[in-house]
């Protein structure tokens, strides 16, 4: 079986709907390239045959049965249910009411989805892969007493399955979404005039900055916030319990950011967080150049 979807988007067309213009298009830029360009919803965000099941190599028997186009229409089925729950969340927002506990079950699923399924997390499964694979090579040449060729890489197409499994384990999602259950959930409204922006990435983990190196980045890490930008006006952020007790009378509340620094910082993250392209409904040429500049001056 072929497959037949061949433009994929990474991240869905439904969320980036919530950050397009007046004119239905979206303002993307380009950190690979230092620009910045307006593009249609559909060409945002979207690789060739992203999640198409690569079939090369398998036995005619197997490739028959097998749908290449299963996990994108799988991805596709969930994301009315997604356009659904942003649209509720941003609606209530407005009138500063926050969300329930099925809209947390359900925001918790659809996150790790959005985490999970982009570019992104599909670079650092391979680079986890990747060194997994040439520590086997140089304990096994070690033992041979030969040298490793630099050159020796996992086979693309494996590295590729590693993160497709990964999609479909929804065990192992179910697990990470009971670790943002576990967090203090708060709708923030931005009620300046500068919007939140979103990105290839969109989902951003923060570590706290007191804990400074010691302090971790992962969902469940002390002191991390975990958050998502619903519109320009609009933000989802769950922080950590153990270093957050004071958002505890906040769960599940709304309520404005406390200043355009925290809008600052969330867009921040955004830049920071993503692999190649940050979008916004208006552009963010300025903002995101300062960013960049600022982050090699501190790596320098």
């Amino acid at each position: 079986m072929t497959s037949r979807k061949k433009r994929h988007h990474t991240v869905p067309r439904c969320y980036l709907q919530r950050f397009a213009s007046g004119r239905g298009k979206i303002w993307a830029f380009d950190k690979a390239e230092n620009r910045e360009f307006e593009t249609s919803i559909r060409n945002a965000a979207a690789e060739s045959g992203f999640y198409s099941v690569p079939l090369t190599g398998v036995p005619e028997s197997v490739a028959r049965e097998t749908d290449p186009d299963g996990i994108e229409n799988a991805l596709s089925d969930v994301e009315g249910d997604l356009a659904d729950a942003l649209g509720q969340i941003e609606r209530n927002a407005h009138y500063g009411v926050g969300i329930d506990t099925n809209m947390q079950q359900r925001m918790a699923e659809h996150m790790m989805f959005l985490y999970i399924r982009t570019a992104g997390a599909r670079a650092m499964v391979e680079e986890a892969h990747q060194k997994a694979f040439r520590r086997v090579i140089e304990r096994a040449s070690a033992a041979l007493g030969k040298e490793v060729p630099k050159d020796i890489v996992a086979n693309p197409r494996a590295l590729k399955l590693s993160h497709l499994r990964l999609l479909v384990d929804l065990d192992r999602l179910a697990k990470y979404a009971g670790v943002l259950l576990g967090h203090y959930w708060v709708v923030l409204t931005n009620p300046t005039g500068t919007p939140f922006v979103t990105s290839d990435c969109p989902v951003v983990r923060i570590r706290l900055a007191a804990l400074g190196s010691a302090g971790g980045d992962g969902i469940a890490s002390p002191g991390v916030r975990v958050a998502l930008p619903i519109g320009g006006r609009t933000i989802l952020v769950l922080f950590e319990r153990s270093m957050h007790e004071w958002a505890a009378s906040l769960h599940l509340g709304c309520r404005p950011v406390n200043s355009l620094a925290s809008v600052t910082e969330y867009n921040t993250a955004q830049v920071l967080g993503s692999k190649r392209h940050v979008f916004s409904g208006m552009s963010c040429t300025q903002f995101t150049g300062e960013v960049l500049r600022s982050r090699a001056r501190s790596t320098a």
